[in-house]
């Protein structure tokens, strides 16, 4: 098993371009809790569904959340909708993450217009104990820190490769690397 490294929580993970896995291809992934000793969880923060998260609900408790944006969270447990409030502190560089909110808060948040950060996930990503650890010491996943872009809704198709660049170096070449690399 990989050494134990510090703690991840708040951090990205983007997928490098050599992990070929369908569920985290091209992903990147906000880590919500990261415990080596425990597990880790999050979501991936750049597949958004055509879906709102009233699309995924009874109609009789949704009117409000038709305006959520609903994302592809993970492959565990994608038979439950999770909803997740992000908040980038640009003083302080960081993300407040109020996720497994109640449907009745998300309603709330979005009837008082404080919805910017609001997303429904289905799903969410999750590893055994020890286990990012040992794909991270693979090469499968490269660590950044978050941004306030990471945050946009607007900008989630284009996460993976524009953190990949903020990063700059060698990784903005790996950015560049076309999606079928026989097609180059």
């Amino acid at each position: 098993m990989a050494e134990s490294m510090h703690d991840l929580t708040g951090k990205l993970l983007v997928a490098h371009p050599s992990l070929r896995d369908p569920n985290f291809r091209r992903t990147v992934v906000l880590l919500c809790q990261h415990d080596a000793e425990e597990g880790t969880f999050g979501f991936i923060m750049n597949r958004q569904l055509e879906q709102t998260a009233a699309d995924f609900l009874p109609d009789e408790e949704v009117p409000a959340l038709a305006q959520v944006a609903a994302f592809e969270g993970g492959p565990v447990a994608t038979n439950r909708l999770v909803f997740t409030d992000f908040q980038f502190d640009t003083a302080k560089g960081h993300a407040q993450v109020r996720h497994a909110l109640g449907i009745e808060e998300a309603q709330e948040l979005v009837q008082a217009d404080q919805a910017a950060g609001l997303r429904a996930f289905v799903g969410y990503s999750g590893w055994s104990e020890g286990q990012l650890e040992e794909e991270i010491a693979q090469g499968a996943w490269i660590i950044a820190p978050p941004v306030a872009e990471s945050f946009a809704i607007g900008q989630c198709s284009r996460l993976w490769a524009r953190t990949l660049k903020r990063l700059g170096g060698k990784y903005a070449l790996l950015a560049a690397l076309p999606e079928d690399p026989s097609k180059n």
